[in-house]
């Protein structure tokens, strides 16, 4: 028998990319033990939350599987969780409950999160970014910077950078669109041996897994209440129109790391390759296909005048053969 994992995964392929938070939650009610497996699995757009703590200000910060521990969120800005975790909780770090990167992982988180706020900043025009990062089992580094408060940093830990941009909500035209990209990735350190990446003087480079997705929707209301005239049929109405879907791609790559602090500009720069990468195979494959798509079924044109100038290119070519 097909396993219902796989059959899950197979149906939310091909229903509406728009709809997938809905649709997942029905069949999680359904086969609630695959829950855990399904959330993993299946990319939804980022949830923005605010941060209720004195710290947070009631800063925005997204959301996703990977800050997520139960039915709360945590927020990079205050490293606490929203809503608060209910004491005697499994996981526990100074007495709070919820999982914590270490303190030398938190300290080159913040720092994560400034570089990626200018990021988005300057490519997106004010979206929203959140970075966590989280420790994997490895030997300590032994990196400059690597230390915080006498903790060693693992050599090996795992991220994620969120990026998120939404359009059209307070302009009222009826368009409106949403950008979610989500990249996870692994970074472990590993002795350069005499490579390229070894010009760092430490001997040490680092070797970097990234996995990047991003969702994508745009959708075109036509939210007239007029009534149409003879100057304006109805047929003139465009009424929705939306394009939604989601792309992955996986890269490799390995990077000179002079110091501990050296991860955040090698990832960075990563990232960036790929999202450019991603940008023009959007622009240039998926949207140049849809484009073509679209205009098979539906002229801008007077269908009356092409029929015409078909019957006339006809005519003259007969008259030209004889």
């Amino acid at each position: 028998m097909t396993d219902p994992l796989d059959l899950s995964l197979d149906l939310l392929r091909r229903l509406p990319p728009s709809k997938v938070e809905q649709n997942l939650e029905s069949i999680v009610k359904l086969i609630p033990s695959y829950a855990d497996d399904l959330y993993s699995s299946v990319d939804q757009p980022l949830k923005v939350k605010l941060d209720e703590s004195k710290q947070g200000a009631s800063r925005e910060f997204l959301c996703c599987d990977y800050n997520k521990d139960g039915n709360s969120w945590r927020s990079w800005i205050s490293d606490t969780y929203h809503p608060p975790i209910p004491p005697g909780a499994d996981d526990t770090v100074d007495g709070e409950s919820g999982t914590r990167p270490s303190a030398p992982l938190r300290s080159l988180e913040l720092k994560a999160n400034d570089a990626f706020e200018t990021y988005a900043r300057l490519y997106y025009d004010n979206a929203l970014s959140s970075v966590y990062l989280w420790d994997l089992d490895s030997d300590p580094s032994s990196l400059p910077g690597a230390t915080v408060g006498g903790i060693h940093a693992p050599s090996a830990f795992a991220g994620v950078v969120l990026l998120k941009k939404t359009i059209g909500q307070d302009r009222g035209n009826g368009i409106s669109g949403a950008w979610d990209s989500i990249h996870v990735f692994e970074a472990t350190e590993r002795a350069s041996g005499g490579s390229k990446s070894s010009s760092s003087g430490t001997g040490i480079s680092a070797s970097y897994k990234l996995t990047s997705t991003v969702m994508l929707s745009l959708i075109r209301r036509d939210e007239s209440t007029e009534e149409p005239t003879d100057i304006q049929s109805s047929s003139a109405k465009v009424g929705t129109v939306e394009i939604a879907g989601s792309l992955t791609r996986q890269s490799e790559a390995d990077y000179a790391l002079p110091d501990f602090v050296s991860h955040v500009s090698n990832v960075g720069r990563m990232i960036e390759d790929m999202e450019a990468k991603m940008r023009n195979q959007l622009q240039e494959v998926y949207f140049g296909k849809t484009r073509d798509v679209v205009s098979h079924l539906r002229s801008t044109q007077s269908l009356e005048k092409e029929r015409r100038a078909r019957d006339l290119q006809k005519e003259l070519m007969g008259l030209w053969k004889k």
